[in-house]
């Protein structure tokens, strides 16, 4: 992985990453670098806001953590 210099590389990265996880994907909402990491903050939810975090390695682009909330009742992740 390249490193990450700027907000939208870091954010492209991030949504790459969460595309994997989630079928839609999700929205943007903010990319903050702190202590050598990029914290993207991503809305995954398809009626409400429902918001995950990718945390980037800024010199490598690797994911470091991530926190996604947990689907709501009802919903089916095979569909």
């Amino acid at each position: 992985m390249p490193k990450l210099e700027y907000a939208d590389t870091a954010t492209e990265t991030a949504m790459a990453f969460v595309k994997q996880h989630y079928f839609w994907g999700g929205r943007p909402v903010s990319a903050r670098q702190e202590d050598g990491t990029w914290l993207v903050e991503i809305d995954i939810g398809i009626t409400k806001t429902r918001l995950g975090h990718v945390k980037l390695d800024s010199e490598t682009g690797d994911v470091v953590e991530y926190r996604f909330p947990l689907p709501e009742e009802g919903y089916d992740r095979k569909r």
